[in-house]
């Protein structure tokens, strides 16, 4: 591993880590893409430290046209996309964590190219009404299966 991806796969690990109130959003990041790519997405780990289930409705983003959750899940051999118009519950005392191939942010009809080392700025929604403003480093996921390697 190059230095330089070592250290942004650093910068990407501690940059995000936020605790409001009973949530904690950690390990965010928004997926880098070539310029004319016109989507995008963004993941992380949402800890709910309530008695309570509280649900991920909605999310929006200046880079974005379009927000929505979507699911990714493998159905009949092929890759398919579902927004969860109902939101995502996050379970008491759990988390719930958007990552590829699951539940994620969508960024729909991107405004501007994101690259890697820019920062994406997420606001997330949740049921109980409160709302967490993120500001998500970009990365490839090369850089973040990297940093998993690290934490053995």
């Amino acid at each position: 591993m190059r230095l330089s991806t070592l250290v942004m796969a650093l910068l990407c690990s501690f940059s995000v880590n936020l605790y409001a109130g009973d949530l904690m959003i950690s390990d965010g990041w928004v997926r880098a893409v070539p310029p004319e790519a016109p989507n995008s997405a963004a993941y992380m780990k949402i800890a709910n430290h309530k008695d309570a289930a509280v649900t991920l409705v909605a999310a929006n983003s200046s880079v974005a046209k379009m927000v929505q959750i979507h699911l990714s899940k493998k159905e009949g051999g092929m890759m398919k996309m579902e927004h969860q118009k109902e939101g995502v519950a996050v379970p008491a005392g759990g988390t719930l964590e958007l990552k590829p191939g699951s539940y994620h942010v969508m960024l729909m009809g991107l405004k501007q190219p994101l690259k890697e080392g820019d920062q994406v700025k997420v606001v997330l929604k949740f049921s109980d009404g409160s709302e967490k403003e993120l500001m998500l480093p970009v990365a490839t996921s090369d850089m973040k299966s990297g940093m998993s390697h690290m934490d053995h």
